[in-house]
């Protein structure tokens, strides 16, 4: 897929003596990049009689390309579990 960088549009307007000639670019700026985790796996280990409500059991490194905000709010969606 083609993507522009900028748009260029160009205006002329005129009458019986005289004409003007406007030029605007628009640049086109990359936003709402998916967040991304540090690691593509994470993988942890727990005692079978842990309450996981007690203690965090897992921290993850998430950023936002778009976001200039180091504190920004991330929500899981999605989250699958699988008991093997």
């Amino acid at each position: 897929m083609f993507v522009c960088e900028y748009f260029q549009l160009t205006a002329t307007v005129n009458n019986s003596l005289a004409s003007f000639t406007v030029t605007w670019t628009i640049t086109v700026l990359n936003v709402n990049d998916p967040p991304e985790f540090s690691q593509s796996l994470y993988e942890i280990n727990i005692d079978e009689f842990m309450q996981p409500e007690s203690v965090a059991i897992l921290t993850m490194t998430v950023t936002d390309p778009d976001s200039s905000t180091p504190d920004t709010i991330f929500h899981l969606s999605d989250v699958t579990t699988v008991c093997k």
